[in-house]
């Protein structure tokens, strides 16, 4: 039996109105979905997936990683192939194809080139509009955080939340 074999894929062909890997004929238990279609019990061992393993608690079982396995459609290039069950490509140039166009998928779209504005420009249009938070004159700032045209506003504003704190002294 010749299998055509890349990174733990095996690859199949479609003959004779059938799905063949190598010379073994696929059988499948279940409709493909998402996840690829399940290989029937028979193709499995078969292909040789069922194997003893020895650290089992119970001697007489299997490990069953057939059960991993999957019969899958590439995405990108659409060839048949059997790995495991969470594989959706068939080699690593549909893999880095796949990357590549979910990359392109989630991209940004560029902003337009009228509503690009410097971080310079936006906090000078910002300072611009600034008021003061007690009389509401506006602020000649130089930074976009100032609150306040002078000390006398901010004290004033200081000790009005500080009465304000004094008589709800409950809700703190």
């Amino acid at each position: 039996m010749s299998l055509s074999v890349t990174d733990r894929r095996i690859f199949v062909e479609s003959r004779g109105g059938g799905l063949f890997a190598g010379d073994v004929r696929i059988y499948t238990n279940s409709v493909e979905d998402r996840s690829g279609a399940r290989l029937d019990r028979e193709t499995a061992v078969a292909l040789g997936f069922d194997t003893w393993h020895p650290t089992s608690p119970d001697a007489h079982h299997f490990r069953g990683s057939w059960r991993y396995y999957r019969l899958h459609r590439c995405r990108i290039c659409e060839q048949r192939f059997i790995a495991h069950h969470a594989a959706r490509t068939c080699s690593e140039d549909c893999a880095a194809r796949n990357h590549l166009l979910l990359l392109a998928k989630h991209r940004r779209p560029p902003r337009p080139k009228a509503a690009v504005v410097s971080r310079s420009q936006y906090l000078a249009e910002r300072r611009s509009r600034l008021k003061c938070q007690v009389c509401g004159t506006t602020l000649a700032a130089k930074r976009h955080t100032k609150s306040f045209c002078s000390n006398r506003c901010r004290q004033r504003k200081y000790r009005e939340e500080k009465v304000y704190r004094r008589r709800n002294v409950s809700t703190y």
